[in-house]
């Protein structure tokens, strides 16, 4: 019944656009100021979950009243930022149920910034793209090549800012993080598609970056990319003492990051670092961390997740490979 009174007021609405528009925005002000501004460098930041877990569904449900409208409104930049921030909180957050909800917001948010002549080398353009890019790895191989274009555009928005910075002798702090954040990204969709090559050479130069920033201690996001994603690498490479050395690193430091003993993101860490053990020949220890890992994911994001599901998956081809066929099934 509210569904429909909903639906039946936003039909009527659509026959006064004025009237429409001014109802949209006023809706926009009131979700505008109950939303928390996420990190200018991208970064995660897990004290401010608790409020995007509360606002996120008005965003998206925002979003489809302006995609749906009939006619079509005008969209603004401070909309479009708004998108780009709920985008963000539902990757940083690891919920792969809302993959299609982030990239319908972004993806609008891409559209009403083409609308109201963004610039092509603005910063708001590089973070969507980037975090689209992130978003479009859950949906599948198919969609990886798109991905890297993706990437590899942020990258260029986010060089072509440094340079005119440099020019100005006015770098800031930001402008460096997010171009590498950007080659880190590219260095993902790389090894997604088999270039390991190209991957390492990425991961290493983001690597030089980080060192000359500072010491693991004072940047254990950054390290702990590095290490996660160059033992990925060293993994698909077959060279499983250096990854597993490399993940249990990337796991330490992502939890010294979060100040946490779970997350999503520390769980995505520890179930590559026990996926790694595993082919590695522990498959005791393997066994015993991916338990641990599902009995997270359950209590973290619900036993019908995707992430808590794959653990499932996961347990259950473990024992069959053990020869434990009653619990694996």
């Amino acid at each position: 019944m509210q569904r429909s009174l909903q639906h039946s007021i936003l039909l009527q609405l659509d026959q006064d656009p004025g009237t429409r528009s001014t109802a949209f925005y006023q809706a926009f002000q009131l979700i505008r100021l109950a939303t928390p501004k996420p990190s200018a460098k991208q970064i995660p930041n897990p004290e401010l979950w608790p409020k995007f877990e509360m606002v996120t569904p008005h965003i998206i449900r925002l979003c489809r009243n302006f995609v749906e409208s009939v006619p079509p409104m005008k969209g603004t930049l401070e909309f479009a930022q708004l998108l780009y921030d709920g985008g963000f909180s539902l990757w940083e957050r690891q919920d792969s149920s809302a993959t299609e909800d982030a990239m319908l917001i972004l993806s609008t948010s891409l559209e009403v910034l083409d609308e109201v002549s963004y610039p092509i080398f603005g910063r708001l353009r590089a973070d969507v793209l980037a975090v689209m890019g992130m978003c479009c790895d859950r949906l599948g191989p198919d969609d990886y090549g798109r991905s890297l274009e993706m990437r590899k555009t942020a990258r260029r928005i986010r060089q072509a800012i440094k340079e005119q910075e440099v020019k100005d002798d006015d770098v800031s702090p930001t402008t460096d993080r997010l171009l590498y954040n950007s080659l880190n990204d590219q260095g993902i969709a790389e090894m997604q598609l088999n270039r390991f090559s190209d991957a390492e050479r990425l991961f290493e130069e983001c690597l030089r970056k980080y060192r000359t920033w500072g010491p693991e201690e004072n940047y254990p996001f950054e390290y702990a990319k590095y290490y996660h994603n160059m033992g990925l690498v060293h993994m698909c490479q077959g060279r499983f003492t250096d990854a597993v050395s490399f993940l249990n690193k990337a796991v330490e430091l992502e939890k010294r990051y979060e100040r946490a003993k779970s997350s999503p993101l520390i769980s995505l860490f520890a179930y590559h670092f026990a996926s790694v053990l595993f082919h590695a020949g522990d498959t005791e220890r393997a066994l015993t961390m991916h338990l641990e890992i599902l009995d997270e994911r359950e209590l973290l994001l619900g036993m019908c997740s995707e992430m808590a599901l794959l653990s499932c998956y996961t347990v259950g081809a473990m024992y069959h490979h053990m020869g434990n066929l009653e619990k694996a099934e």
